[in-house]
């Protein structure tokens, strides 16, 4: 994840690990990024909660940042499952639940962010991106 900036430079600005050995239960991280249309830098402060490496599910809670003003409740699961396709070739699926909480009724709803953090949680977890040349 610390590459990501590297990587998409246009979305993701700066990563750090906070605390903790950034894959482990407690790990506090805090990134900068762009997203959306508006492209203004924003800030997440986000906990690892659970690591279940056999069950393959990671989730997560913003503890502080942007996001938290407009939904003050915000945690995400991702799970991936394993899969042989036909051919016989590896494949999984994987899969992202998003709790949140809206300020009020006014606030849309947050398509941005959860693609945001699809793609976020794919990269820092399978680390299968690379810099195009």
């Amino acid at each position: 994840m610390a590459k990501m900036p590297q990587v998409i430079p246009h979305m993701f600005k700066s990563f750090e690990i906070l605390s903790g050995d950034g894959k482990s239960i407690g790990t506090v991280r805090l990134s900068k990024y762009d997203i959306g249309s508006s492209r203004h830098e924003e800030i997440v402060k986000d906990k690892i909660k659970v690591v279940e490496d056999e069950n393959r599910v990671l989730s997560i809670s913003v503890i502080d940042g942007d996001v938290l003003r407009m939904y003050p409740k915000w945690e995400y699961t991702m799970t991936v499952t394993p899969m042989a396709t036909q051919g016989g070739e590896q494949s999984c699926l994987v899969k992202l639940a998003v709790e949140y909480e809206k300020r009020d009724e006014d606030v849309p709803t947050p398509t941005d962010y959860v693609l945001f953090l699809a793609l976020q949680e794919f990269c820092w977890h399978f680390k299968k991106l690379k810099p195009s040349k």
